[in-house]
């Protein structure tokens, strides 16, 4: 990406970031919970480490999306006035966030929450996130999972796939999945926020959890900055 085009749009994801729009985000999160504050992290996740060069910017801003999914899940269950759809099985967006951030300490808690979710029938991507996460038996919901996204878009079936060899630690099947995932992703992306033009988020989020889980990958993309991926040594 030349630096115009990523210039371009660091301006357009700033606008998310205009003080104002920061405290009614603020004051909606306080009273009742609106998760339009945890996505205001994720933009100055992507924004502070273009404009810092500093990879912490990045994994710090994407670990507060996590611990606020987490507050929220806490402030509901205090019986607070949330919307039931703040802790729904939509939280997986949330996870991705925090994860591509290599904040894996949160992982267990994440998982302890993705249980309590009622998950929608056919929402396989957030059912075999929690297996992988919890080191649960897979293999029916893999079946059900693999035939549903046949069915669906290429993107989907790339995302299915990457997903079940983490379950599987299978390092070639993860990495045809995430090189179909990066032919597909500026498609898939082309209507989408600024953040996700300039880093591809899920992708960064796979990677990550393959290091975790001591997968040797090697993924290299524009769209996927090196000094984001967490060190091996980091991630214990």
């Amino acid at each position: 990406m030349n630096v115009k085009s990523r210039d371009s749009l660091l301006k357009l994801a700033k606008q998310g970031l205009d003080p104002e729009w920061i405290e009614l985000n603020e004051k909606g999160y306080k009273d009742h919970g609106d998760i339009g504050y945890l996505w205001q992290f994720r933009t100055q996740a992507v924004v502070e480490y273009f404009e810092t060069g500093r990879p912490e910017a990045y994994w710090d801003n994407m670990r507060r999306v996590g611990e606020l999914q987490i507050e929220l899940f806490n402030r509901f269950e205090a019986g607070e006035r949330i919307s039931s759809d703040y802790v729904s099985d939509s939280m997986v967006n949330r996870v991705v966030d925090c994860i591509s951030g290599g904040n894996f300490d949160l992982i267990p808690t994440l998982a302890k929450l993705m249980h309590k979710v009622k998950e929608e029938k056919n929402f396989y991507n957030f059912k075999l996130l929690r297996h992988l996460f919890s080191n649960t038996n897979a293999s029916e919901d893999i079946k059900k999972a693999t035939a549903y996204a046949k069915k669906q878009r290429k993107w989907d079936i790339a995302f299915n796939d990457a997903i079940v060899s983490l379950i599987d630690r299978n390092t070639d099947d993860f990495n045809s999945a995430l090189e179909r995932m990066m032919k597909l992703y500026k498609g898939i992306y082309k209507y989408e926020v600024p953040e996700f033009k300039l880093i591809a988020i899920d992708a960064l989020f796979f990677i990550q959890l393959a290091r975790h889980y001591r997968m040797d990958v090697q993924v290299q993309h524009e769209l996927i900055p090196q000094d984001l991926i967490k060190p091996v040594q980091l991630s214990r």
